[in-house]
């Protein structure tokens, strides 16, 4: 286990300077003077010395950008990306405050998807071609056609406008992230019911379930004893998958209700043209989703132990 975890650690460092050359890449893209935006938004004067000035700090270096990049790649290894246009202060400090309650939602939502999607999928492979089995199609195939934005408006007018019963604004209160977690579990939860039902469809016919049914076990707790555990692997890739996915796309939701979270900051970074902040988002991001990665590696050997048989590194 430790050489498969060292293995998958040993790509890390590639990614993260992968990551970290299109963050500091993003400054030639962005249209614009980075340092002149970071004095303008300082409130400072732009002149010949203070643009010098500003370029150092930044990191950029017209007459090498290799020598730019390696100066940049230094503070940004200490996860040091320089002072936010719009506030003015740490954009690590500033990622920080918002990152909880993004994880928070992502992993509510991750959690919940996989809660119902068991539920539905385990209905639905007990009474296949049956009513059960024809609602839990259509209950899914609504959950993954209806965009999370759509269902948010819906449950923010509903239960936070008409009945009043939550509030409009969640901040970054995670006591205010039922609505949010509610409007984005339909995908996930849709994906694994639809999986977890054609898996164990799959594996109801083999010899081992057809034994526990012999031995008196309902077809019920076959299903979720016997059946279940056997095809969870692919359920946890989904699930990591999922939880990728939806940290990463949080910005139409965090934005509806107020949610003071990553996904919010990096969409109005981008709007104000604030660099560091979008740099550091890329890298943190970045970071996050190998951990998720490596975690998810780890849980799938563990699971199944064929995975590291059939690793390719």
């Amino acid at each position: 286990m430790a050489l498969f975890a060292l293995k998958r650690l040993a790509l890390v460092p590639f990614l993260l300077v992968m990551a970290s050359v299109v963050a500091f890449l993003l400054d030639s893209a962005s249209g614009g003077d980075p340092a002149s935006i970071s004095l303008r938004a300082k409130g400072v004067p732009i002149t010949e010395k203070t643009l010098e000035a500003e370029k150092r700090d930044l990191g950029i270096r017209d007459d090498s950008p290799l020598l730019g990049y390696l100066s940049w790649l230094k503070r940004a290894a200490r996860l040091d990306f320089g002072l936010s246009f719009q506030t003015g202060k740490p954009v690590l400090r500033e990622l920080k405050e918002r990152f909880p309650v993004s994880f928070l939602l992502a992993f509510f939502a991750t959690l919940s998807g996989l809660v119902f999607g068991i539920l539905l999928g385990v209905l639905a492979a007990r009474y296949p071609d049956g009513p059960p089995d024809s609602f839990v199609k259509i209950l899914s195939s609504a959950g993954a056609s209806v965009p999370d934005f759509c269902l948010a408006i819906i449950l923010l007018y509903v239960f936070g406008v008409y009945f009043n019963l939550v509030p409009t604004v969640a901040g970054n209160n995670p006591k205010n992230l039922l609505l949010p977690t509610l409007a984005v579990t339909p995908a996930p939860a849709s994906l694994y019911a639809m999986e977890i039902r054609s898996s164990l469809l799959e594996t109801k016919n083999k010899l081992f379930m057809k034994a526990q049914e012999a031995r008196g076990l309902s077809p019920t707790a076959t299903l979720v004893f016997h059946g279940l555990p056997n095809v969870m692997t692919p359920i946890v890739t989904l699930a990591a998958m999922s939880f990728r996915r939806i940290l990463g796309g949080l910005v139409a939701c965090e934005l509806i209700f107020s949610i003071n979270g990553m996904g919010k900051f990096a969409l109005d970074s981008v709007t104000q043209r604030d660099l560091p902040v979008i740099q550091g988002y890329v890298v943190i991001m970045t970071l996050c989703v190998i951990l998720v990665t490596l975690f998810l590696d780890i849980l799938s050997s563990l699971l199944d132990p064929r995975v590291k048989k059939e690793a390719f590194y």
